[in-house]
């Protein structure tokens, strides 16, 4: 049976992280701050995009039920229709998602304050709490 038994010599150099580092945490506050509030708008503006998708599709699928004449086209309405709450189902999903992520940046960022300066950035700075 085959074993490993390689022992590393002693003048070996191992690298085991950085004393004191916390992963994930990035330096630049403002860029972070700039890429979670994209990333709401983002969220927001695709769940708004596909509740109005959903709600054309609904409309679309109620015209067609009410002109089907037989089984045939009541099947496409019953389709259009599905495919509406499943927009409607993924919209809502998106609005809870959206929800974390606000929920999300107010607690990673309480204790920063937040500006805009002359040219639309964000200015993030860090808030000194009383019990530190």
């Amino acid at each position: 049976m085959w074993q490993y038994n390689h022992t590393p010599p002693s003048d070996e150099l191992a690298h085991y992280g950085v004393l004191g580092m916390k992963w994930g945490v990035r330096k630049d506050a403002s860029r972070a701050y700039t890429k979670a509030s994209k990333k709401k708008q983002k969220l927001e503006k695709k769940a708004v995009e596909t509740n109005l998708k959903s709600a054309k599709l609904r409309s679309k699928a109620l015209k067609k039920e009410s002109r089907a004449t037989n089984e045939r086209q009541y099947r496409k309405a019953r389709k259009i229709e599905f495919k509406a709450n499943k927009l409607s189902l993924k919209s809502a999903r998106l609005q809870r998602k959206g929800l974390k992520w606000t929920q999300a940046m107010e607690k990673t960022f309480k204790n920063y304050k937040i500006e805009r300066d002359a040219d639309g950035n964000y200015v993030v700075t860090q808030v000194k709490r009383d019990d530190d």
